[in-house]
């Protein structure tokens, strides 16, 4: 059945934006910065996966549901007027079902009745995203410098936390950058503002005072986007492997967006559209530069920062699986797991949804890379369930990883 069409376009009250790691925050603080007011929806919980579940038939991947749930749970708010609310959940296209999310929450609202409240879902194949031309200010390019700062001082945190002498000291840098960063984005700040921020961050993190006299095997930790960086979706996967005595590496959430743009090229190319090939070629280099110079002030404490190209990475799963495969998240997840071997990680995980197509595709991978590198390699499939076994699969893991930095596998 189609989805009936809103009675009405108007501007939101409020654009409620999905939690998925806290570059969520720097999203939402670029809109707020141009007037329109922004807020991400709180950490899912059970209740969330309650409501996703009553509104969905069980096909669907793990972050279809959540993010159905966060939306039905806002519009249950007694504070939420849902004809002045809009839900932004951006698109695509591929062999991942993100392309259909929308659609299915704009019809999960013309169900309950909410015709006139919003989804705004701007997607990632067209060019630059024209359809975020309809908000006032150059939000794209604030919000990209937030979601740049969030990666940045994740790093800084996942770097450090395994090894404070006080527990909690690190969380509590993170949350005081976490909160100047938005108020500054709020301000419209220049490019040298926010630099200024982040070498205040570093400073910040590097007086957090460490022992790193036991040395710990350092684990890379990719898949699929949302459930790697959604801590409900992976049942708060990170923290599990740091409290077994674990450093994380964890695929950033920029990635993506320069494979986007490596994708947009590729097409253009293929279709011969210099125009097109340019302006995303020109974009993608921005992006990087932009988020190089808010790194420098990092570089003493996580050492010389470098987002690997997008196309080094494709390089690198080359021996795994055929780049041309594009469209999802198989063939980035190969090459970082490469990536993260070559730089030396002593094991390597995959997180994905349970069903995923393309996380699948890389867990029928897995055995092969980790004879390869000689790493343990593993994939983890989330459903929303908690796996009694999952305790002992990563405490095994984890005894192979470290044996593995004892004998020379990696640079512990």
């Amino acid at each position: 059945t189609a989805a009936a069409k809103p009675s009405g376009i108007h501007k939101p009250k409020t654009i409620f934006i999905p939690w998925m790691g806290d570059q969520s925050h720097g999203m939402a603080a670029a809109f707020r910065a141009y007037g329109q007011h922004a807020e991400v929806i709180p950490i899912a919980n059970q209740q969330t996966l309650e409501l996703g579940r009553r509104f969905t038939n069980g096909k669907e991947c793990l972050p279809c549901i959540i993010t159905a749930g966060d939306m039905v749970r806002v519009t249950q708010r007694e504070d939420v007027e849902p004809r002045q609310a809009a839900f932004l959940m951006p698109g695509g296209s591929g062999p991942c079902r993100f392309g259909q999310y929308s659609c299915l929450h704009r019809l999960i609202l013309d169900d309950m009745g909410l015709r006139d409240t919003q989804v705004l879902s701007p997607a990632q194949d067209g060019g630059l995203y024209r359809e975020w031309g309809k908000f006032q200010g150059d939000i794209v390019s604030l919000g990209w410098y937030g979601i740049c700062v969030f990666d940045l001082i994740l790093k800084a945190a996942l770097a450090i936390r395994p090894y404070e002498r006080r527990t909690g000291s690190t969380d509590a840098v993170y949350a005081d950058c976490s909160l100047r960063i938005c108020r500054l984005i709020e301000t419209q700040p220049t490019e040298k503002q926010l630099i200024k921020c982040m070498a205040w961050a570093a400073e910040r993190f590097s007086a957090i005072e460490t022992d790193r006299g036991t040395p710990r095997p350092r684990i890379g930790v990719v898949g699929e986007i949302y459930v790697r960086l959604h801590r409900f979706a992976n049942n708060d996967l990170i923290r599990h492997l740091e409290r077994l005595g674990a450093e994380i590496a964890l695929a950033s959430y920029p990635e993506w967006h320069y494979y986007t743009n490596w994708v947009r090229m590729n097409d253009a190319r293929r279709d011969r559209n210099l125009l097109e090939w340019l302006i995303n070629y020109q974009k993608d280099r921005i992006q990087h530069r932009r988020h190089r110079r808010l790194a420098a002030p990092f570089a003493e404490l996580l050492g010389p920062f470098d987002e690997p190209p997008t196309g080094k990475l494709l390089k690198l799963a080359e021996s795994y699986l055929n780049p041309s495969l594009k469209g999802g998240d198989a063939v980035l997840s190969i090459g970082k797991m490469v990536e993260m071997c070559k730089e030396g990680c002593h094991g390597v995980i995959n997180v994905m949804p349970f069903s995923c197509m393309p996380s699948t595709v890389v867990d029928g991978l897995m055995k092969r890379l980790a004879e390869t590198w000689n790493r343990p390699a593993m994939s983890i499939s989330y459903d929303g369930q908690h796996d009694p076994m999952l305790e002992t699969r990563l405490e095994a893991f984890l005894y192979q990883a470290r044996v593995g930095s004892i004998n020379g596998h990696g640079d512990v």
